[in-house]
């Protein structure tokens, strides 16, 4: 059993009336929050506290939620940074990451992950779409199991476009998704879970598109994909199909509270959105 006490910072607890408490004190058993409060902590949980954290002029406050990040890639940070997203990922991204083993994913993912907890995420999503060794997936996980981080494994796929050794079939991506929710999803006293990433519209075509969405509403999973990257990708979708790409999602019965879409920007950055 260990305890530890952050007293006189500044809480802020984020509950329904959205309370800060300037000073106050939060008390921790384990992996739970027992007490909150204002001002300075009770003498009893003082002299319980196996390790107190002074917070003066600090901000005490749940842990925020990185909603997109791939973990791999930290091995590859910086490099092709100023081109467009397809030539970025057809002339940088996927050659190098294509000679990547299980472990240097883990390597990276563990970067990641630690640099992701120093700045104050405790809960990531790791689009994993790099299937160059099947231990990949595992090796994320493992990462994110010995470190400690809620870790949502948005495991990705692609069935059209790109290289011809990327692209998976309906039922290869059913029977490793099947394993890795046997194997990983609820692990670790249900820090870890697995869910769908299909990589984006323009690379998934609608009938694996179809059976994505079937099984995670039959197992109670969620679906992150990649959206509205660029206009390019809007266009080539757009002659392919007719459609843009929330609208071809809402055609298949796609968009609903368990669809994350995640929109890239030319600066490298992404906009999260669950779908409400």
């Amino acid at each position: 059993m260990s305890s530890i006490l952050i007293d006189g910072g500044v809480v802020l607890t984020v509950n329904n009336s959205h309370e800060v408490l300037a000073p106050g004190y939060v008390f921790i058993q384990d992996d739970h929050i027992l007490a909150i409060g204002p001002g300075a902590a009770p003498a009893g949980l003082c002299q319980r506290a196996e390790h107190v954290i002074g917070a003066s002029d600090m901000a005490v406050m749940p842990g925020m939620v990185n909603a997109h990040l791939h973990t791999f890639q930290s091995f590859i940070r910086g490099l092709s940074y100023d081109k467009p997203l397809r030539s970025w990922l057809e002339e940088t991204v996927w050659p190098t990451a294509t000679s990547m083993t299980a472990h240097d994913v883990y390597l990276a993912a563990k970067i990641t992950l630690v640099e992701n907890l120093r700045g104050g995420a405790t809960a990531v999503i790791d689009n994993q779409y790099l299937h160059s060794d099947r231990g990949n997936d595992d090796a994320a996980c493992r990462a994110a199991d010995e470190l400690g981080i809620r870790f949502l494994l948005a495991r990705g796929w692609i069935d059209q476009y790109g290289p011809l050794s990327r692209r998976e079939t309906a039922s290869g991506i059913m029977a490793e998704m099947e394993r890795l929710h046997a194997t990983w999803h609820g692990r670790a006293d249900g820090r870890i879970c697995v869910e769908f990433g299909p990589a984006s519209p323009w690379a998934c075509s609608d009938g694996t598109m179809r059976c994505t969405i079937e099984a995670a509403n039959r197992w109670g999973v969620g679906i992150h994909m990649h959206t509205a990257e660029s206009q390019a990708t809007q266009e080539m979708h757009l002659r392919a199909t007719g459609k843009r790409h929330v609208e071809w999602l809402a055609d298949l019965g796609g968009l609903g509270p368990s669809m994350t879409l995640d929109r890239y920007r030319e600066n490298r950055t992404y906009e999260s959105l669950r779908w409400l």
